[in-house]
């Protein structure tokens, strides 16, 4: 079917605006760019630095444990903390302590210390993705939200990319990959309280209990659970993992990106598949491919350092990563359209939890089981989702939602805050409402064509 030529032009206005707004924010996603970019290299100089240091396993993964304990605490109080003293100061104020903090990893080479300091960070880091998301989000207009959302997770996951290859820059054993963090996340600030763009107002969310999550979806709240705990043993512990089996700092920072880069490039053929499929049946192809994966990794691990490895992890990230837009959507299908942006925050806590989870489990995997056992540990995890699975798909008296009922397929950032996810909610509320109005209207002009 050809496009009619007002379409092509209203296409070519959406993309203008689109432009036009990414033009306009430009100093945001790159403040945020950097932000990421401070994240992805904090993560991984802590998990090489401590090993460094002599840290245990069991040490390290309670150390990188903290910052999201830290995370989800930042995610209930910051708010109110925006509510009171506004956008601006909240970001400059969280901004300068998260930036302080990154030099004190430097100057107290203890694990307490360093707990301390990432639970104070993963704070932090919390407020300030709150921050720049309500942001981003208050400068588009409903029509294009979706675009730029989507444009900030390319943005999000490519900064997340570039700072694993700052590992290079300097020796991690010194201070100036900690002071190197330091200056990215003050220089991020920079943009949003220079802005002269008014602060978006605050917004009051109606939330949504978490165990009426869990009572819905049952499989979709387990699947976001689960994905925050590989994402946690990767971002956590991914970089204690190569350092044991053996990896240079090339190839350290090489491992977690093609992770990274496995989840980017699959989200979109995947998203765009699930929206053609039973997602059901599609989680369970994934959470067979992961498992795979993950077992590759760990059989790779000991006989190549190269290509297969680096490929067996593209793979994990490929299918495991998308499995958190999957859960979302699976919870989505079940929710009444005034429900879905209030279920954003219970989603958000669940990957949290399952993330603050995910590298004290690694570290206990890495203890018991030796450095090797970790990801078949983690394919074990992975194999849970199956059982959850086939328990909702064979036994539950729930059916399954029917694909042309199935609501719209967002890539989410799982690492970002409450904010993007109620953003991308509200989307999909509008377009089914629009999909809806749609159908009355065909099937009105129907009714009258019988008469």
């Amino acid at each position: 079917m050809h496009n009619s030529p007002s379409d092509t032009q209203e296409t070519s206005q959406q993309n203008e605006s689109l432009l036009s707004i990414c033009s306009e924010v430009s100093p945001l996603l790159i403040g945020i760019m950097l932000l990421l970019m401070g994240v992805g290299l904090q993560g991984t100089l802590l998990g090489v630095r401590a090993n460094m240091e002599g840290f245990t396993v069991f040490t390290t993964g309670i150390v990188m444990a903290a910052y999201y304990v830290g995370f989800l605490i930042g995610a209930g109080i910051v708010p109110g903390l925006i509510g009171r003293v506004g956008h601006v100061r909240t970001f400059a104020s969280l901004g300068a302590v998260s930036s302080a903090a990154m030099l004190l990893y430097g100057l107290f080479l203890d694990p307490i210390a360093w707990a301390g300091i990432r639970i104070v960070v993963g704070f932090c880091f919390s407020g300030l993705f709150i921050v720049a998301e309500s942001w981003l989000n208050d400068r588009a207009p409903n029509t294009l939200r979706g675009q730029l959302l989507s444009v900030y997770v390319v943005v999000h996951l490519l900064g997340l990319t570039i700072g694993q290859y700052l590992l290079g820059v300097s020796d991690p054993e010194g201070l100036n990959l900690f002071i190197l963090i330091s200056v990215l996340v003050s220089v991020a600030v920079v943009p949003c309280t220079l802005s002269s763009t008014p602060a978006p107002n605050v917004a009051e969310m109606v939330k949504m209990p978490v165990l009426s999550i869990i009572r819905l979806s049952p499989l979709g709240a387990y699947v976001v659970i689960i994905n925050g705990v590989v994402s946690g043993v990767m971002y956590g512990m991914g970089a204690v993992y190569a350092v044991e089996i053996g990896l240079s700092t090339l190839k350290i920072s090489s491992f977690i990106a093609s992770y990274v880069l496995g989840g980017t490039l699959l989200q979109w053929p995947l998203g765009w598949l699930s929206d053609r499929v039973n997602r059901r049946g599609m989680i369970v192809v994934l959470t067979l491919i992961s498992i795979l994966a993950a077992c590759a990794v760990a059989w790779v691990s000991p006989l190549n350092k190269g290509a297969l490895l680096f490929a067996s992890i593209f793979i994990l990230g490929g299918t495991s990563m998308p499995l958190y837009s999957l859960g979302v959507s699976l919870v989505n299908d079940r929710l009444d359209l005034d429900q879905m942006v209030g279920a954003s925050g219970a989603l958000v806590f669940l990957f949290g939890l399952g993330a603050a989870a995910g590298p004290f489990a690694a570290s206990i995997l890495m203890a018991t089981l030796g450095t090797y056992g970790l990801f078949y540990g983690v394919s074990v995890v992975i194999s849970s989702v199956l059982i959850v699975a086939f328990w909702r798909i064979l036994l539950s008296k729930a059916p399954s939602v029917d694909v042309e009922d199935q609501r719209n397929y967002f890539h989410i950032a799982p690492r970002g805050s409450g904010v993007a996810l109620a953003v991308t909610m509200d989307d999909i509320v509008q377009a089914e409402e629009e999909k809806q109005e749609q159908e009355d209207d065909e099937a009105s002009e129907e009714r009258n064509n019988d008469r």
